[in-house]
């Protein structure tokens, strides 16, 4: 049988791995020193317990049970004095029982090698195993050492709030946890005493070692349920796979029967093929179950924050992006602060679009070189050198490998530290939000650039209204001057010719600045509608009752082409009016005489009118100008008829457009909406 020994060569190489790793971040610490002579004992234990199952002679698998027995020893003591190390406790009466402890495992380790220790061997279906010697006392100092340090660690996490800071806290409670796991190996203890129960201690060994390298190494980024949830992956995992292979031993043991070595060549290589197949999919799905059962929390956050940033591509604007990503991460991590800085393209400097709890108005200069230059989060506490922050942890929010934005969380109100699982989510989740911010600040760019060109626009428009205000409003002024100018001397000379034309011109002309000036005031700010029930087909027939003499007088023909066309909601006057100007434009247009002819018809949500005359039509030049302000081809035109036209169609919602080509007339073409919403015009 041979998967246990390979699980223990696998797991002492990667416990002596871990220990030589921890030494070499700091080889100067204390602490690190005595870890990794910790591991050394562990793999001094699991590595001729290896040799010893795969022994076929009992007096080397006894020789390699004593020696792995030797590690087993010093497990406790090592463990011990780290726990001291630790807290800080070099004092009596604790270093005594460190001492007490020591000389008690020299007499133990001068015996190791004699069969009062270790008398014999086991033979279980797992392979061998040693037989506990009368005087194997290491039992009780395993039991006692790390039953008293679990204590020691619980003590000092309890009153420790006031000695320790919150990352010391947190790496002691992930130390104690360690050891409060670290029990159960006690249940290899008991196959030494003739129970057949596989001895899987070493895989609490696995979680121990790799919980304290962690509390040692990375305790700001360590959360202990990862521990504990990929503890019980794996080794949910580790069994599947175990009894997956104790069953194709069996079957291949009853298919071939004796042929001993094609049995294990070809074991090996199903056993290959089927864990490469099943690995992958099967770690996959044991992690989705546990998560369900027994971190739904965990689970739910997980998924959330994906949600959230799938749901941060579909919102434009920089500030509701803010505002939705703040609020999410707040309410799933429960933290007391947060905030977003976004990159300002004009200054180059980075401004807080939104926070939460307060804080985070500036970030230094220091703190956004780093950010750029890095790209990774930065963390704060007592072990980052020169980094102070109001903050626990900043990220940096990347797009195109420039910084836009900064994501800066406080604390969270559990006490607990960020850990790593929390920081790639959360980083995975800048990565996608930095595009996002790119683009919301694209379309910010847009919006401001619309915006100058629409002001751009109502200057250009007031100096066009200004022009030709001036001008209509300049040749009855100058009449009016002229007549005041003389109007004097005719009252003392009693021209009453003179004063006749006084009269009659001046009251004329002011009458018609008057009007240009009530449409100038109707086009830029019309009254208030009157909205209610109107007819279009019915002004038309009241409009063609009204210029029909008109239309005689010159000659013109009104032809009406009237389909059924339902009620709208509209003002009736502004309607009227509207039409009145399009149809007394096309009578004006054909001075010779033609034909007008204006039609309507439904067209399901909405109904065109259609104003069409024989005249002359319009020239290609002015086309583009036809509704400009004071823009008229007429002699005597103000130029606002349409205007005020086209703001009135625009007022209800509708649009208009005109077709002409020289020589063949003109087409008015009004399109609206059946049913039209008070004060919802659109420009």
């Amino acid at each position: 049988m041979y998967f246990l020994p390979l699980q223990t060569l696998i797991t002492s190489s990667f416990i002596l791995f871990i220990g030589f790793f921890v030494l070499y971040k700091d080889i100067r610490s204390k602490l690190n020193i005595v870890f990794c002579i910790f591991c050394f004992s562990v793999f001094t234990w699991l590595f001729m317990f290896s040799l010893m199952y795969l022994s076929n002679s009992t007096n080397s698998a006894i020789i390699f049970a004593r020696l792995g027995d030797v590690g087993i020893l010093y497990l406790p003591i090592l463990g011990y004095l780290f726990v001291l190390i630790l807290l800080g406790q070099w004092e009596n009466p604790y270093k005594i029982i460190f001492y007490f402890s020591l000389i008690l495992s020299i007499p133990i380790f001068l015996m190791s090698q004699s069969k009062y220790i270790i008398s014999g061997i086991h033979r279980f279906y797992w392979g061998n195993y040693p037989v506990a010697g009368p005087f194997y006392f290491s039992l009780i100092i395993f039991f006692g050492l790390t039953f008293y340090s679990a204590l020691l660690l619980y003590k000092a996490y309890k009153e420790g709030q006031n000695k320790y800071d919150q990352h010391k806290l947190q790496q002691i409670k992930f130390v104690m946890y360690a050891y409060l796991g670290a029990g159960t190996g006690l249940v290899d203890y008991l196959p030494k005493y003739g129970l057949a129960i596989y001895p899987w201690g070493h895989l609490s060994a696995v979680i121990f070692i790799t919980l304290i390298a962690y509390a040692i190494l990375k305790h700001h980024l360590m959360d202990i349920n990862i521990v504990i949830r990929k503890g019980l992956i794996y080794s949910v995992l580790i069994g599947l796979l175990a009894g997956t292979y104790l069953s194709l031993v069996f079957a291949t043991t009853k298919l071939l029967g004796g042929q001993k070595e094609d049995r294990s060549i070809m074991l090996s290589v199903i056993s290959i093929f089927i864990f490469a197949f099943i690995f992958q999919p099967l770690r996959d799905r044991i992690q989705e179950i546990i998560d369900k059962l027994f971190f739904r929390g965990k689970y739910d956050y997980q998924k959330t924050l994906k949600d959230l940033s799938v749901a941060a591509r579909s919102i434009a604007g920089i500030d509701e992006l803010a505002d939705k990503m703040l609020v999410s991460i707040a309410d799933i991590i429960k933290i007391n602060k947060a905030s977003i800085h976004v990159i300002d393209k004009r200054t180059d400097s980075y401004l807080m679009r939104r926070s939460i709890g307060g804080g985070g108005s500036g970030l230094s200069t220091e703190l956004i070189s780093k950010l750029s230059r890095q790209k990774e989060p930065i963390v704060f506490d007592n072990l980052t050198e020169g980094t102070k922050s109001e903050f626990a942890i900043v990220f940096p929010i990347m797009s195109k490998e420039k910084l836009v934005g900064v994501l800066s969380l406080g604390d969270k109100l559990s006490g607990e530290v960020y850990s790593s699982e929390d920081i790639d989510l959360l980083t995975t989740l800048c990565n996608q939000i930095g595009v996002s911010i790119e683009n919301a600040m694209l379309y910010e760019d847009a919006l401001e650039t619309q915006k100058q060109l629409y002001q751009a626009d109502k200057l250009a428009t007031v100096g066009v209204l200004a022009a030709g205000l001036a001008h209509e409003i300049k040749n009855p002024l100058a009449a009016i001057k002229g007549f005041s100018q003389l109007i004097d001397k005719a009252l003392t000379d009693k021209d009453l010719e003179a004063i006749k034309d006084f009269k009659e011109v001046v009251p004329r002309q002011l009458d018609r600045i008057n009007g240009i000036v009530e449409k100038l005031l109707m086009l830029s700010k019309p009254p208030k509608q009157e909205m209610e029930s109107v007819s279009i087909n019915t002004i038309i027939v009241d409009i063609v009752k009204l210029i029909e003499k008109q239309a005689i007088k010159q000659k013109v023909e009104i032809k009406k082409e009237l389909k059924e066309i339902p009620p709208i909601t509209g003002d009736a006057g502004q309607l009227m009016q509207a039409l009145l100007n399009l149809i007394l434009n096309a009578i004006q247009a054909m001075p010779e005489g033609g034909i007008v002819s204006i039609r309507s018809k439904n067209n399901g949500s909405s109904f065109h009118i259609e104003v069409e005359d024989s005249g002359p039509g319009i020239p290609k030049a002015m086309m583009s100008r036809m509704f400009d302000p004071f823009f008229t081809t007429k002699n005597g035109g103000s130029g606002l008829g349409l205007a005020i036209t086209r703001k009135i169609i625009i007022d209800h919602r509708g649009i208009i457009r005109v077709e002409s080509e020289e020589g063949h007339g003109s087409t008015f073409t009004i399109e609206l909406p059946l049913t039209v919403e008070n004060g919802q015009g659109i420009a």
